[in-house]
């Protein structure tokens, strides 16, 4: 599948996870004794602050290639599109993506007592982008976040996505826990 050994096992997961889901993949419903239509393959969202821009950008794009190499309708949702892949979409155009951005950023310089310094070393995820309601969220089986601080998705719309559909967070770094 890939040359990196973590998204083979990331890919197999999804193939697995699938014959639990709701709606679930075609293989699953020959299982079930269901007719196979081409058109019924399992269709998921990849979440992530960019689509090549960064180490988890970067694994999260393979992960996406191998996904759809392995049968799946997988799609990257960005903020920063940086190659003309088709299955990589923009989450808003760059000026809305901007002001959740922003926001969070003057909640955390108020609460600095207005000092900038170490400002980008935190995101307190109390804003973000109202991405459940987005086409690819509503569509997908599966929701993957990956590197999705930094005013791309608050802890609110966060737990919307999770209980709208079954929900993957892969912890790329600590600020899941943390917030740094």
């Amino acid at each position: 599948l890939s040359p990196w050994p973590t998204v083979n096992y990331i890919v197999r997961f999804f193939i697995l996870a699938g014959i639990c889901h709701h709606r679930a993949p075609p293989r699953a419903r020959a299982c079930a004794g269901e007719a196979q239509t081409p058109s019924a393959q399992m269709k998921v969202t990849l979440i992530n602050h960019s689509d090549t821009l960064g180490g988890a950008s970067t694994v999260t794009f393979n992960l996406m290639q191998a996904l759809r190499q392995a049968g799946v309708d997988a799609r990257m949702l960005v903020v920063h599109k940086a190659t003309d892949s088709p299955y990589v979409h923009r989450a808003a155009p760059r000026w809305h993506a901007r002001i959740p951005f922003l926001a969070e950023h003057l909640r955390i310089w108020a609460r600095n007592r207005f000092s900038l310094k170490n400002i980008f070393q935190v995101s307190i995820a109390t804003d973000g982008l109202p991405l459940s309601r987005h086409p690819l969220v509503e569509d997908a089986d599966v929701v993957v976040l990956n590197w999705i601080n930094q005013g791309m998705l608050s802890l609110g719309e966060i737990g919307k996505i999770a209980r709208m559909k079954p929900t993957v967070w892969t912890m790329h770094d600590m600020w899941n826990m943390t917030g740094i």
